[in-house]
């Protein structure tokens, strides 16, 4: 009797307290104490990271034979890896799908000197790495100018793809000098205005700017005249009414020139003159024109105008000593026939 007793009463008292903690709903994942107040439960920052399945195809894309420039692979395997998130522990397990040909066989050789894709790539620097490498990649960056479609941000962006695969970086002072070397020429008189270029970021403003204002004046077009449909006709620009009268004069002004320029040219050269001399005088006044050619030093570096070379000779046939009109190869007398 007493032992029922006693279970009955054990059995209320745990009844009692099962009951309380239902009412009070006391979270067992909380681990703070329980008060009368609400309690938000706490967020859990959970992060799942998937390397995901990695496909042959995409594999292809880094295959390796050994005969490739291996700078080149090892910078787009790098690349590869951030972009599919793959981490180096599973690029060195992808080695056997990655390596082909020649490059299989090496890997096979030395891949129990290794165990981490850090040590294979350092390997494959000293086995398929030119020695001189530097020094040819550097003598490519020097020859590699910018070409005449080509922009200079393109451009700057190549060279530093380039300078990147150098095994010891160029400081900046001397990548600039290279630079300011290689870029196009159109480029120097708004280069010159400039007091000092100190950085490649400088340079690419002051460029980018000469560009701009180019594409700007390609762009410009002389003002339309005013049509029945212009909104505001009063606005539009008005030519001159004296406009057309000058331009007849200069019109006949210029053909005269031209008949007297020709009557002369065939009094003083027969049919052989030499097309580069008439060229040599007139390249100075015709721009966008054929290059400029100087016939005293006979080439196109430079035109008469700016020749530094003093000696006299003669343009048409070279003889040294005397002017053209004093030349007795080219002014002799002809004997008329009988």
């Amino acid at each position: 009797m007493d032992v029922h007793t006693e279970c009955t009463n054990m059995f209320r008292e745990y009844y009692e307290a099962l009951t309380s903690l239902k009412a009070r709903s006391i979270d067992p994942l909380i681990s703070i104490p329980h008060s009368d107040a609400q309690v938000k439960p706490e967020k859990l920052n959970i992060s799942v990271t998937c390397e995901g399945n990695v496909k042959s195809s995409e594999l292809a894309k880094l295959k390796y034979d050994g005969k490739s420039c291996v700078r080149a692979f090892i910078q787009r395997v790098s690349e590869f890896s951030v972009a599919r998130n793959i981490t180096n522990a599973k690029l060195l397990s992808f080695a056997t799908e990655i390596f082909v040909d020649d490059a299989l066989h090496w890997f096979r050789s030395v891949k129990h000197q290794v165990s981490s894709w850090e040590e294979l790539v350092v390997l494959l620097q000293q086995d398929f790495d030119k020695a001189d490498y530097d020094y040819l990649l550097l003598s490519e960056i020097r020859s590699r100018t910018q070409e005449a479609k080509e922009n200079i941000t393109i451009y700057l962006s190549i060279i530093s793809g380039m300078f990147s695969r150098l095994s010891r970086s160029l400081v900046e002072e001397d990548k600039l000098e290279i630079i300011l070397h290689n870029i196009r020429p159109c480029y120097a008189s708004t280069l010159a205005s400039a007091s000092q270029i100190t950085s490649i970021d400088q340079l690419r403003m002051i460029c980018r700017n000469y560009e701009n204002v180019q594409s700007r004046m390609a762009q410009f077009r002389e003002p339309s005249a005013a049509t029945s449909d212009t909104l505001a006709p009063e606005f539009a620009y008005k030519q001159r009414t004296d406009l057309a009268s000058k331009q007849n004069y200069n019109n006949n002004h210029k053909l005269e020139f031209n008949k007297t320029n020709s009557n002369n040219s065939k009094q003083n050269f027969n049919n052989n003159v030499n097309e580069k001399y008439l060229h040599a005088l007139n390249t100075d006044s015709a721009p966008g024109g054929k290059l400029p050619y100087c016939p005293r030093c006979r080439n196109n570096s430079h035109s008469l105008r700016d020749c530094q070379n003093k000696e006299i000779m003669c343009f048409k046939c070279g003889q040294k000593g005397v002017k053209k009109p004093d030349c007795p190869n080219c002014n002799k007398v002809q004997i008329p026939k009988n």
